[in-house]
């Protein structure tokens, strides 16, 4: 197994008056496909926004590889301009170079 480029320990967030999700333990590694599943309000954009550094937790420790960029898409993007989901991709301001796309 290879180690994590992306690793969580202990993630706990709170939210409202209680804990999202507590004592979580996350490692994605080189050549690993997520699925993110969950009924609404069980934290699912949470935990996204997490791991794409776009909040912090409210405990716990994140350890990234050096040059790792995690990269979010909305759910409903405006592509306004752009005729295919590549397009969209390609024009943002996180967007990969056009050979690390293909």
């Amino acid at each position: 197994m290879a180690a994590p480029i992306l690793a969580y320990e202990n993630l706990g967030v709170i939210q409202g008056s209680g804990w999202l999700f507590r004592g979580l333990d996350i490692h994605v590694g080189p050549r690993d496909r997520l699925a993110l599943i969950g009924r609404n309000g069980a934290g699912k954009t949470t935990l996204m926004k997490l791991l794409g550094n776009k909040i912090d937790s409210d405990e716990g420790r994140r350890t990234i590889v050096p040059g790792t960029r995690v990269i979010l898409l909305e759910q409903e993007p405006a592509m306004t301009g752009c005729t295919t989901l590549a397009d969209y991709v390609l024009g943002g301001d996180d967007a990969p170079l056009q050979y690390e796309a293909e």
